[in-house]
């Protein structure tokens, strides 16, 4: 019996891994550094350091049990993230960028979602909220949203993940 395209065994099929570490000659394309590559990673490593200090101080002079269990929280994923961007910064390891692409992803699905949920509560409130508050807030999460957006996007498109 001949064999047919239909019944070739998948083996013959190349199938690549998102996930798995880059090869040699991607490794070699991945170590090209822009000045967008480093100013992203430069910028939300001062974020994750920034917001580390925060949590600190939170933890140390804490003004409700709430800002003091929320930063006992945030410190070790700030840590964390401060760590991962610098190991990106300055070892240019492209599966560590490709995982800080998928959470700047979810960073900026979470402050869309701010601003969505919070225009439904101003929308749905018999207290008139101040606009300028609103307004400010909106668009402070829209920027971020954007930003972590522009972030992720150009991280996978620079890791090879994205076409």
């Amino acid at each position: 019996m001949q064999r047919t395209p239909a019944m070739s065994n998948r083996s013959d099929q190349q199938v690549t891994n998102p996930y798995a570490a880059p090869s040699a000659g991607e490794e070699k394309s991945f170590q090209k550094r822009t000045t967008t590559r480093v100013v992203i990673a430069l910028l939300n490593f001062v974020i994750a350091t920034l917001l580390a200090i925060a949590c600190v101080v939170g933890i140390i002079a804490p003004e409700s049990a709430v800002g003091f269990l929320s930063a006992l929280v945030l410190l070790p994923a700030s840590a964390f993230l401060g760590f991962a961007e610098w190991t990106v910064l300055y070892h240019s390891n492209a599966r560590n960028e490709r995982t800080l692409a998928y959470i700047n992803a979810g960073c900026a699905v979470c402050a869309v979602v701010g601003v969505i949920s919070t225009a439904a509560e101003v929308a749905l409130s018999e207290d008139r909220a101040d606009t300028n508050m609103v307004l400010s807030f909106s668009l402070l999460g829209l920027l971020l949203a954007a930003y972590f957006g522009l972030s992720s996007w150009s991280r996978l498109k620079w890791t090879g993940t994205v076409e």
